[in-house]
């Protein structure tokens, strides 16, 4: 299957998720992501704004005062800024309709500044591989991984149960995540 149809695929059994569904895999994933090594020894921390009912990371802020967290802003030339956020953030929806912080240079990071970064997919393989939604801001932002993947941040996707599948195949520019956790839709 091309990536395309997998986007189309997987996209279409994501919408059908009930709320019901939607909100025991946040709380299941919240606890994968706090039980995790990788964000146990992280300070600075990414996630996103889920989109589409992916999965939701935002339970993590609540209670990890020791911990800052960052969300990412869509800059021209599909850099993204990852500006700093809270439970109390105002978020406005983009170029694309995804929520993100307003930009703020004195409250932001550099991808390579960050110690771990939770990120949004499509699909995702056993090795890590993933599928995200084409545009390519991830890979572009996180290029720097594929000289030396043990750089920081270290890249944790989240993924529900029916979207890890098969082999996937890369391409040259894509950045292979670190690792990837996973909620159950059952």
């Amino acid at each position: 299957m091309l990536k395309t149809e997998i986007r189309k695929h997987i996209s279409s059994i994501r919408a059908k998720l009930s709320s019901e569904q939607v909100i025991k895999a946040k709380h299941e994933i919240a606890i994968k992501i706090i039980e995790h090594e990788s964000f146990i020894k992280s300070k600075n921390i990414a996630l996103y704004i889920p989109h589409k009912k992916e999965l939701d990371p935002r339970m993590i802020m609540q209670s990890n005062l020791t911990k800052s967290f960052y969300a990412p802003c869509v800059l021209p030339n599909k850099q993204l800024s990852f500006t700093k956020v809270s439970t109390n953030s105002n978020f406005t929806k983009n170029k694309y309709g995804i929520l993100e912080p307003p930009y703020n240079p004195k409250e932001t990071l550099n991808p390579s500044e960050l110690d771990l970064v939770l990120v949004p997919s499509v699909a995702m393989d056993y090795s890590n591989n993933r599928i995200g939604y084409g545009g390519g801001y991830y890979d572009i932002n996180f290029a720097f991984k594929k000289e030396n993947d043990h750089l920081p941040p270290y890249l944790l996707a989240l993924i529900y149960d029916f979207q890890l599948i098969g082999n996937i195949e890369p391409n040259e520019h894509d950045v292979k995540c670190d690792a990837h956790l996973i909620a159950t839709t059952k």
